[in-house]
């Protein structure tokens, strides 16, 4: 049940929540003579997990440049604006 509720939200093509991964990474999801099961091995998700961690790392880092950035232009801002 969990896993086919997963499946739907996060590895559906066009579900709401779909992960944006690589096809060759989703394709045994997608696949209809998928010999998953309705409990597959945990392993089949390790290169989902790796993918789905770098991509947050570089989000963090992202963000974190970002709020850097606004910091720095606000005091300048209101440096100047005094």
């Amino acid at each position: 049940m969990f896993y086919a509720r997963a499946k739907e939200t996060f590895l559906t093509v066009n579900s709401n929540y779909e992960l944006h991964l690589a096809s060759d990474i989703l394709s045994p999801f997608h696949s209809l003579t998928s010999n998953l099961g309705p409990h597959p091995d945990p392993a089949v998700f390790d290169r989902i997990e790796v993918e789905i961690r770098h991509q947050l790392k570089g989000s963090l880092k992202r963000f974190v440049a970002a709020q850097v950035s606004s910091r720095h232009h606000s005091y300048i801002f209101l440096t100047v604006a005094e």
